[in-house]
């Protein structure tokens, strides 16, 4: 038995147990072994069907081909589900070498595999037009395709056909497949405050001489609701929108020439700045975690556009975010806050550094997100110029303890100059930087200076309140901005 076959059948055994994690190591450790440069790269693969024009009650036949240009193995694969109008033909799926897994379920077909490099597996089924489609009705049917450790991230493969009558076709010709050509976005430049939130997205041209141009779409939602639509001539698009709290924006591309437009490419993202200023209560605010011994607080939107962290009960917290992500660092979170119906020892502050795994947030037991974070302090005692600060690191939350933090202190509870009186605006600033230093502004001038790189890589960032013997809190902020710096 061949490595390659012994391979397939330990990672089949491990997934067949619920030990994905482990087949990847397993994999990464080959990969090592192997002593291969350049990662994996399935970028190149596509997906065709038998005919472009049916009639009603025909039969399609499709083929993936799963192709693998890079230097090293991966684990690859596909889910395909089947479009409404059609239907999967029982025992038509087949793969051309056997596969770890392979299935058809529902009308979703699935299949999972090792692909070494230079190989290609095609996997093929067919699927029934319906009776009751209508001519000019179009069927697209769409792959995805994934590779362990985000190979290529998630590639999108389409094949279309559409439906004509009965009569439109008795003198049709026999349909010759010709595969249309589909660009990749090969990369998108990170923004940089120099160049005033901007970057330049990047693609191959894969059919020279039969592309004309390209039709490049960006969105700020990853199924392009409300995307525009910007014609380019050559293979890159410089972009430059303004700082918004939709400041995360997804591409993708396709060739337009004879052959009429192509198949979309993969999607790309990026992040942009971020600006807010609270004037739309869409732009999603919300409590994320809080202390849970005593809780009433709230955080809301107020007309005369500010944002409000309100706490009516005491020795209480809370933490509210819209949960947007930040640039990667360096980058500058800047805001101008004040409190009202202030009492000694009232905070407001900031959060940034904080993970979160993408699924509700918060979810009932707060382990979603914002389990470890950096926390910066402003906190009134009654002084006429100073406000008190302190910078720590949250490692973890007490839940004995009502969902309190707990870390190691980066900068301890020190007073600093503000402008009098102290519970008016303040204007606030912290960098972030990529080597773990983290400087923090009041007004214009550095405050405080630390260093710590345990969680400068978790991009997403909230606001702080909290009481101590007192209630009545209300953290006002004006607006708040995140600019990515230049290194």
């Amino acid at each position: 038995m061949n490595v390659r076959s012994q391979v397939k059948r330990q990672i089949a055994l491990l997934l067949s147990m619920g030990l994905a994690l482990v087949a990847l190591l397993v994999t990464s450790q080959l990969m090592a072994a192997n002593e291969r440069v350049l990662p994996p790269d399935l970028g190149s693969s596509y997906k065709m069907v038998d005919r472009e024009i049916a009639v009603p009650g025909t039969t399609l036949r499709y083929t993936i081909v799963i192709s693998n240009s890079g230097d090293d193995f991966t684990i690859a694969s596909l889910t395909d589900s089947l479009p409404e109008g059609t239907h999967y033909v029982p025992g038509s799926l087949s793969a051309s070498e056997e596969p770890i897994g392979m299935g058809e379920m529902n009308g979703v077909i699935t299949w999972t595999d090792f692909i070494d490099s230079g190989d290609e597996i095609h996997v093929t089924f067919q699927a029934m037009l319906t009776d009751t489609l209508t001519s000019g009705t179009w069927i697209t049917n769409t792959v995805y395709i994934t590779g362990t450790e985000g190979v290529n991230t998630e590639i999108m493969r389409m094949a279309a056909t559409e439906v004509v009558t009965s009569a439109s076709t008795s003198v049709m010709l026999p349909i010759v497949y010709v595969p249309v050509p589909m660009p990749t976005i090969t990369s998108i430049d990170n923004p940089r405050s120099d160049e005033g939130n901007s970057w330049t997205v990047y693609w191959n041209n894969p059919a020279p001489s039969q592309t004309t141009g390209f039709q490049l779409q960006e969105s700020n939602s990853s199924n392009f609701d409300g995307a525009t639509t910007i014609d380019v001539a050559g293979t890159s698009s410089l972009r430059a929108p303004a700082a918004s709290w939709q400041n995360v924006f997804y591409y993708r591309v396709r060739a337009v020439g004879d052959f009429g437009e192509g198949p979309w490419s993969n999607v790309a993202m990026t992040t942009g700045d971020y600006f807010d200023t609270f004037d739309n209560a869409n732009s999603g605010w919300a409590i994320r975690r809080q202390d849970t011994d005593d809780v009433d607080n709230q955080v809301y939107y107020r007309n005369d556009s500010t944002l409000v962290l309100e706490m009516d009960s005491r020795w209480d917290y809370q933490i509210a975010s819209s949960m947007k992500e930040l640039p990667e660092p360096p980058y500058r979170i800047k805001s101008r806050v004040r409190l009202e119906g202030v009492d000694n020892l009232h905070t407001y502050g900031f959060v940034f550094g904080a993970d979160w795994d993408g699924t509700q947030c918060p979810n009932s037991e707060y382990t979603s997100c914002f389990n470890q974070y950096y926390r910066l302090l402003n906190i009134w005692s009654g002084a006429q110029s100073t406000l008190k600060m302190q910078l720590k690191r949250i490692d973890y939350h007490d839940y004995d303890a009502g969902n309190a933090g707990r870390g190691a202190d980066l900068i301890s509870v020190t007073n600093v100059q503000v402008n009098s009186p102290s519970e008016t605006d303040q204007e606030w600033a912290i960098e972030v930087w990529p080597s773990g230093d983290i400087y923090i502004f009041a007004n214009g001038n550095m405050v405080g200076q630390s260093f710590d790189p345990y969680f400068i890589n978790n991009r997403y960032f909230g606001f702080w309140s909290s009481t101590d013997e007192y209630t009545g809190l209300e953290a006002v902020y004006d607006w708040v901005e995140v600019i990515a710096l230049e290194e």
